[in-house]
């Protein structure tokens, strides 16, 4: 620019240019300092453009200095976008993928999730418990599927769970989130109704719906929930033990030689793009606990026998349970830990472990090199960080920067502070993870996250594959189920074999252990029991109906459960006598049927004298009535065993497993890996666990359409009789051995019926397995080839150690 050149025609011209500035509109928001800057521009531009002979020189100087950090400060974000894309990529490859700052499935992402936050709030308000029976909540992962014009509503497929002996009962349901705000019409999906729909109590639609093969259509519309016609139902089975969990998938990994895989690598991929872009409803939101992990994602079997689960339309168990009337509870699980957590979003880290997981079919907790005693709340983080390298050179770009972006927060804008609720950081989350795993899909498969959920049955078995096929059917098959596993057959005779050859079965002169069972009764007419009676000495000394408007000789079983305990009972424990206290009568227990188990745990510690007790079932709220007669009965020393639940890591253990005191027993397979029904191990407590899947015993024949008198259950009420029976043979054995020790202050019968004498022994008995539980293996205590004085020296020894801490 020449000397003699206008400066003021200069200043004029820069300051039309600041007049036209408008938001540039991004996937990415501007920062409040930018919006505020650019908004102070356009105002000054306008004022001094309209009269610009009368500016001073100062605010003329004030309006240049604003311009040059305006364009400097824009040059320097540009910069930082450049350098944040430059690190995200590895030198090494690059990604098939660019972000794109516009998706409408990302829009549609957003607009789920909002309609997911309105159902939570809702049925928070609405869905309070008076039958307490409820127990739980689990949810379709399939990502609905976008119609365009019905965006004002979005249907999610749920399960209902119902408390019942011996495990929870699913009602399969349907909610349609309507937002009448954006609708201009009523919606095509809607069904037309004669009358207007009537206002839905969730607590007594669940029950009603029980037992009539429907699925429960509920809406939810301005807040209220309303009951629609029913619809066919979807899925199969409604019993929990029936479900195909994630957990099941990688323990059989374990089982598999080196280089094989559970799953293929195309079902590998298609189901870790369904949880990617699924969960992304439900991360840093209520539904998402602190303590979400492979646990909780499981599959249902499909309506039609033999055919495979939709392996893009997994299912996440909640713990997402209903107000119980008259009563309400806080709960802060979680609130120490999450503030010692480095990562920002404990969900979004959750889902980088499970991504890294599902590469390998294998959980976290076999990756790392420190036990579970050592672990702390950022291990699991640091162990997948740890695998990042091989996972690069294994999964490809695109898989390991999708895992790296939910391990670091790398779908946070660079220099901004903003929370996950940011749809700018949903945005980029969506971006970062999901379009990268659907790069992965379409890459290799020609699938794009549009096709998922509308696979053949061809494109379906092939993501499965073989080993996958066999899992599944495990867990569906009746022809499977009908026949006791191999595994479990082996495991039962090995823990036969440890206590009969210590075990004398016949000894006159001591004193012998006595069990209740508290249970459904037993079959009268069961071969086995009509043998027992026969006996010179019958096993089975008394049996007693504690049901209110029962006779005390009612004791028919009803539903089986009490006949199959009755068995094991009598086959782990060959010495003990057996009394039978039938508490239910049908298979869900209700308040009503609280104080007879009160009474018949009292009945069996004052008039039976027993032992032992077992408690083949678990309630969701503690009782006081029951509580009394807990306390009473430890204060007399008797053993009591309950089982801790059969709802998987969907709920954690139930009353009265819970109470300080009581054995709280868990199931194991035939190799002793924990059940997949099993919940969360306690960190704060021993979670002894003991063969409980596919166990063979007695059956009253022609019950629930099985003409034999042996069944094959599975449960952890199913591992509890076991437990309590093995207890019982070790007591039998210590109180035979007494007989020996001359001065009766040293015998160790009496020091055995302390529960925290037997907590001792078993813990002698424990080893250590996946997920922090403890498996009783007797044979760790009871040796081959040991001598009966040896094995009581052992726990002489045990007794020692106690006192000596």
């Amino acid at each position: 620019m020449g000397d003699d050149d206008d400066p003021r025609g200069f200043f004029q011209s820069v300051l039309g240019i600041f007049t036209r500035i408008r938001p540039q509109k991004s996937a990415k928001p501007q920062s409040l300092k930018t919006r505020r800057q650019e908004a102070w521009l356009r105002a000054d531009a306008f004022s001094q453009q309209d009269d610009l002979d009368g500016a001073d020189p100062e605010s003329v100087e004030r309006t240049l200095r604003a311009c040059e950090r305006y364009v400097q400060d824009d040059y320097d974000q540009e910069i930082d976008s450049q350098e944040s894309k430059r690190r995200q990529v590895p030198y090494r490859q690059e990604s098939s993928h660019e972000p794109s700052s516009q998706d409408p499935d990302a829009d549609f992402a957003m607009l789920m999730r909002r309609h997911l936050m309105t159902l939570d709030d809702a049925l928070r308000m609405h869905w309070v418990c008076v039958c307490q029976k409820c127990s739980g909540l689990t949810v379709g992962l399939s990502l609905p599927r976008h119609t365009r014009g019905l965006e004002a509503e979005a249907s999610f497929e749920v399960f209902f769970g119902v408390r019942s002996v011996p495990a929870t009962t699913l009602q399969e349901g349907k909610i349609t989130v309507k937002d009448l705000r954006n609708s201009t019409s009523r919606c095509a999906s809607e069904p037309i109704l004669s009358h207007p729909p009537e206002f839905a109590h969730i607590c007594r639609s669940i029950t009603e719906s029980l037992g009539q093969r429907n699925c429960l259509h509920l809406a939810l519309e301005n807040g209220i929930f309303q009951r629609l016609r029913p619809q066919l139902k979807s899925f199969g089975s409604d019993r929990v033990s029936r479900t195909i969990p994630l957990l099941a998938l990688f323990n059989r990994q374990k089982e598999l030689l080196r280089g094989e895989s559970v799953l293929p690598l195309k079902g590998k991929r298609i189901l870790a793009l369904t949880l990617a872009s699924a969960l992304l409803q439900f991360l840093e939101t209520p539904w998402l606990q602190f303590s979400f992990d492979h646990s909780k994602i499981q599959f249902f079997e499909p309506m039609k026998d033999g055919e495979l689960p939709d392996i893009t339309k997994p299912f996440l168990s909640l713990e997402h349970v209903p107000t119980v009337s008259a009563r309400t509870t806080h709960t802060s699980e979680g609130s120490d830990s999450l503030k010692h957590i480095v990562h920002p979003n404990a969900s979004v880290l959750a889902l980088g472990i499970l991504l890294c997981e599902l590469h390998y079919c294998i959980p976290v907790e076999l990756m790392s090199k420190r036990s579970n005693a050592e672990k702390g709340v950022n291990d699991d983080m640091y162990t997948c960080l740890d695998k990042l390298e091989d996972l690069e050179d294994d999964a490809g770009v695109d898989y390991y920067l999708a895992t790296k972006a939910c391990l670091t927060g790398d779908y946070y804008p660079t220099g901004e502070c903003a929370g996950f609720e940011d749809v700018s950081v949903q945005r980029l989350f969506y971006q970062n993870v999901v379009k990268r795993l659907e790069a992965v899909v379409s890459k290799s498969w020609g699938i794009r996250l549009d096709n998922l959920g509308s696979f053949d049955s061809r494109q379906n078995t092939s993501c499965w594959g073989s080993i996958g096929r066999e899992v599944v059917r495990l867990h569906t098959s009746e022809v499977s189920r009908a026949s006791p596993s191999p595994l479990s057959e082996r495991s039962m005779e090995n823990l036969l074999s440890s206590i009969y050859q210590f075990v004398d079965l016949d000894v006159d002169h001591v004193e012998p252990v006595r069990i209740a069972i508290l249970d459904s009764g037993l079959d009268n007419e069961n071969p086995f029991l009509f043998e027992d009676q026969q006996l010179p000495k019958p096993r089975v000394k008394e049996v007693r109906s504690f049901i209110n408007g029962t006779e005390p000789h009612e004791v028919r079983d009803e539903i089986g459960h009490g006949t199959h305990a009755l068995g094991l009972l009598l086959k782990v424990a060959p010495c003990a006598e057996i009394y039978v206290a039938r508490i239910a009568r049908g298979e869900t227990l209700d308040s009503n049927t609280y104080d007879d188990i009160a009474n018949a745990i009292n009945y069996s510690v004052e008039q039976w004298d027993a032992d032992i007790i077992s408690m083949s079932f678990g309630i969701r709220e503690q009782h006081e009535g029951m509580s009394r007669a807990i306390s009473n009965a430890l204060s007399k020393r008797t053993l009591l065993f309950a089982a801790a639940s059969n709802d998987g890591a969907n709920l954690s253990r139930a009353f009265p497993a819970k109470c300080r005191g009581v054995f709280c027993i868990h199931s194991t397979d035939g190799n002793g890996n924990p059940s997949s029904f099993n919940p969360t191990a306690s960190e704060t407590d021993v979670n002894f666990s003991l063969l409980g899947e596919r166990v063979s015993s007695r059956w009253p024949a022609g019950m629930n359409g099985h003409d034999q008198s042996v069944n094959v259950m599975s449960g952890t009420s199913v591992a509890t009789p076991i437990e309590a029976a093995l207890a019982a043979s070790v007591l039998s054995f210590v109180r035979q051995q007494d007989q020996n020790v001359a001065v009766e202050s040293d015998r160790l019968g009496p020091w055995l019926k302390i529960d925290s004498s037997m907590d001792a022994v078993f813990k002698e008995m424990a080893a250590k397995r996946g997920a922090g539980y403890d498996c009783i293996t007797p044979d760790i205590l009871f040796t081959k080839g040991s001598t009966r004085e040896f094995v009581y020296a052992r726990i002489e020894h045990i007794k020692k150690n106690i006192y000596r801490h």
